[in-house]
């Protein structure tokens, strides 16, 4: 039996980045040995076991065959006879195909993983085994994001290839959310909104998105906003994608079509209502009524405090306008405004709004002068 470390956290040791996780390939074993010496048997297709000191995850060395349409669709070969070399074979990624002896430290290369890690390349490994799950589309793009890296011309050819025969059907909306999240939250978000229209793999995340980019002057605009939101969190990126998008319903429509949590179409929604305001330094009474009626919305104060952020974070041409932000959002929680009734669930008696409103323009018009 012989034990290796495998994938992203060798990647990372080479990047001198600290991984997220470490994992193990075993090879020359079986499911009987490793369970003799207390690893702990988790997988369910194949054998993953947990170390039973650091719980760290151990695999047998594997080969796998497409035998369905769906991305689990594989049956596993765990002999004991598979070798290192099958197993880093079957995987996606030069540079996630790298091992390292955990006894000598010896750096197992075979695909050519640290020559594309040196020169920022992301390239698949073996045609055949790549086109065999449609999930490594996304990673592709997401994995670009991640590390910085450019889509080796190859790699891109085949993805494309992948998604005009409509592989990515076969991947659930969780999916492409799980990717997209992750995406989401790397440092280079606009390599991942590169790689998936490039690829065309924006159309089945974000078909009302995707549509709307054939218009140059558009195509153009979103770029900008996607390069404004790179330092900002993953909220502002998020917006950033929808920034100007007039039609509330293709908003909608997309944050759905993957499933994204409520709170994400629910900000990108309220940011893009009230955003050409501040752009625009439209903040009247009207304005902050609607503004306040809608943050009651938001229980949670980091919810509102956050859109406030957002709504800074693309302000910065306008003069006071973060100030204004900024002043606007003391006023809101000074009469802590998300614990106000939520507008919507009010009994629909004009009285009882009337009263409502008049209450919130009293509020606004006693700190007329702070904004």
């Amino acid at each position: 039996m012989k034990i290796y470390e495998v994938g992203g956290a060798v990647r990372d040791f080479l990047m001198n980045k600290k991984p997220h996780d470490v994992d193990y390939v075993v090879v020359g074993s079986c499911p009987q040995e490793m369970m003799r010496q207390g690893f702990i048997q988790v997988g369910k297709s194949f054998p993953v076991f947990l170390h039973p000191k650091t719980k760290e995850e151990y695999a047998l060395a594997r080969k796998e065959r497409k035998i369905g349409n769906r991305h689990t669709d594989f049956q596993f070969d765990f002999s004991p006879e598979i070798t290192l070399s099958e197993d880093l074979r079957r995987r996606d990624f030069t540079c996630n195909a790298l091992a390292k002896d955990i006894d000598t430290g010896e750096i197992i290369d075979e695909n050519g993983g640290i020559a594309d890690i040196k020169n920022k390349i992301l390239r698949h490994i073996d045609a055949v085994h790549f086109v065999e799950d449609p999930l490594r589309v996304l990673r592709m793009c997401r994995f670009s994001a991640q590390l910085g890296f450019s889509i080796a011309d190859e790699t891109m050819v085949l993805a494309k290839k992948m998604v005009n025969e409509g592989m990515l059907l076969n991947l659930s909306a969780d999916r492409f959310r799980n990717e997209f999240i992750k995406a989401l939250q790397s440092e280079n978000f606009l390599f991942f909104v590169k790689a998936t229209e490039e690829c065309g793999a924006l159309k089945f995340l974000m078909p009302d998105l995707s549509e709307s980019l054939e218009n140059e002057e558009q195509h153009k605009k979103f770029y900008e906003n996607v390069i404004a939101s790179e330092n900002g969190d993953a909220l502002i990126r998020f917006v950033g994608l929808f920034r100007g998008v007039e039609d509330e319903n293709k908003i909608i429509r997309d944050c759905r079509n993957i499933r994204m949590p409520k709170y994400f179409e629910e900000f990108a929604l309220k940011f893009n209502k009230y955003e050409k305001y501040f752009s625009q330094q439209k903040t009247n009474d009207e304005f902050l009524f609607e503004l306040v009626k809608d943050l009651t919305r938001f229980k949670n104060e980091e919810k509102m405090q956050n859109l406030f952020k957002a709504l800074k974070f693309f302000s910065i041409e306008c003069e006071q306008a973060e100030i204004k932000c900024d002043k606007i959002f003391e006023m809101c929680r000074k009469y802590k405004v998300n614990q106000l009734p939520n507008f919507a669930n009010l009994p629909k008696n004009e009285q009882i709004q009337k009263i409502y409103r008049e209450f919130i323009l009293l509020k606004i018009k006693e700190n007329q002068n702070s904004y």
